[in-house]
């Protein structure tokens, strides 16, 4: 190898070097979320109303959930029902909490994104795929309702139970 290619290489390894961050692997560094109020709060909504394949149960949306009965991450085909496991629920957890952060104090994807845009939610092109409603049709949803404690930072105990009523 030529003495420029083995410079170029040298610059090429400084300059990625230079573009690591330290500390993104630490969980404690990853969020404030409560885990305890997604377990039992967050996870029922986002199973019932959003994981379905053509919606955000498959690898090919930003927001990819996996669900009993749905996508699911080295699950055999024929154990699909089983309860998640825990690095299921962790990558849920961790997915959601990515959708969490606001620019302007108000709004958080997570919750406004499936929120009707004629009571104030964003843009969701579920709504434009699949019929004139959105996810939740007002603020008052109780699927809604959830999605916002959890990115005001609602938290449950450890012995919580969960959620059965995830809205219509």
């Amino acid at each position: 190898m030529s003495i420029s290619k083995l410079i170029a290489v040298g610059v090429l390894g400084i300059a990625l070097a230079n573009c690591a961050q330290d500390g993104l692997a630490k969980r404690e560094d990853l969020t404030l979320l409560d885990e305890n109020y997604f377990r039992c709060n967050v996870q029922p909504v986002l199973a019932a109303r959003c994981s379905f394949m053509a919606c955000h149960g498959n690898d090919e949306r930003p927001l990819m959930l996996f669900a009993e009965q749905r996508f699911r991450l080295s699950i055999p085909w024929d154990e699909y029902e089983t309860p998640l496991t825990d690095e299921e629920l962790l990558a849920n957890f961790r997915m959601a909490s990515g959708f969490v952060g606001r620019d302007d104090g108000e709004e958080t994807l997570l919750a406004d994104k499936p929120l009707d845009a004629r009571v104030g939610g964003l843009f969701h092109r579920g709504r434009d795929l699949f019929g004139e409603d959105d996810v939740f049709l007002d603020r008052g949803d109780v699927g809604y309702q959830v999605l916002r404690d959890f990115a005001d930072g609602a938290s449950a105990p450890e012995d919580c139970a969960v959620r059965e009523e995830v809205g219509p």
